[in-house]
């Protein structure tokens, strides 16, 4: 098997697993019994876990003095808050309409690229925003009936939320990126944000282990060695194999996924209007990325 198709392959686990993460995550909480920050805090602690003790193994320290607040601020923003946030909303408002706003992260990087980094925004990447705006309100109307349900409202805040922090965590991790080996910060990154999120768990009822279904830690199991463990381990690799702009199909095939994966298992609705309006997002989506990696190559030499 050649390096290049080794590559595909490892795209293709990141395409349909983390796209699938999304229905998982939600079948763990309605079915196998696990409250949202449980869940989300026990998988961000196994696989951070997992993570520090193969580099441990490696010979690898604890960071260092001055690399902790960049840790913690990036664990804060991109595994506590966004995963633990994404989560709770995904309970409520579906996997496929849930994983069609987590795409709109990469609407928010251009804008916090603009307002945080000062990067230049062009004619294009104005279009991409309008378009991903539009297609975001034609999927809200095609789900108006669902906001007189408080806990459907809910969730669509807090899946926005959850995109905002993690574009923000991405920004700052640009801005002040933490040095040493990215596995092992990202290793550390999960562990301390399910530390908080487990600890957060406390704050909301919880369920005994025992009076979690088999079919709950399938699920668990599915979450840590596929949705963090692999699909990461995956996506690093590719970063070293393929040019990021076929690495970043991977942002448009997994609503796609998680929409059809959700329609087979809950039934959810794939109307015209949702399908349309996420067309129209991902657009959006597409044309911004496109914009970003143009800007980008402007700047080799």
């Amino acid at each position: 098997m050649t390096q290049k198709q080794k590559a595909y392959i490892a795209l293709s686990i990141i395409c349909v697993v983390w796209g699938a993460t999304w229905v998982v995550s939600r079948h763990a909480m309605l079915i196998g019994n696990f409250p949202a920050l449980q869940l989300s805090g026990l998988r961000q602690l196994v696989a951070g876990a997992a993570f520090c003790i193969f580099f441990f193994l490696k010979g690898y320290g604890f960071p260092k003095k001055e690399e902790w607040k960049k840790l913690i601020v990036i664990s804060i923003l991109m595994f506590a808050l966004s995963n633990g946030l994404s989560t709770i909303g995904v309970k409520n408002v579906g996997s496929g309409l849930g994983a069609i706003i987590g795409a709109i992260t990469s609407l928010w990087l251009a804008v916090f690229g603009y307002t945080i980094l000062g990067q230049k925004v062009s004619r294009k990447t104005m279009l991409g925003l309008l378009l991903g705006f539009i297609g975001i309100l034609v999927i809200f109307y095609d789900n108006l009936d669902g906001f007189a349900n408080k806990e459907f409202t809910i969730g669509i805040v807090l899946s926005i939320i959850a995109t905002i922090t993690w574009a923000l965590g991405t920004v700052y991790t640009v801005k002040y990126s933490a040095y040493g080996n990215a596995w092992y910060n990202v290793g550390w990154q999960m562990l301390i944000s399910g530390v908080l999120l487990t600890i957060l768990s406390y704050t909301q009822p919880r369920t005994a282990w025992h009076l979690i279904t088999t079919a709950g830690w399938i699920d668990f199991a599915i979450l840590v060695l596929g949705g963090s463990i692999l699909t990461f381990i995956c996506y690093m690799y590719l970063l070293k194999k393929l040019p990021a702009a076929q690495v970043s199909i991977y942002v448009y095939i997994n609503p796609i996924i998680a929409v059809i994966i959700s329609h087979w298992v809950f039934k959810e609705k794939i109307s015209t209007t949702l399908a349309f309006g996420a067309l129209i997002t991902l657009a959006g989506v597409y044309i911004v990325n496109n914009a970003a990696k143009l800007r980008d190559s402007e700047k080799l030499p």
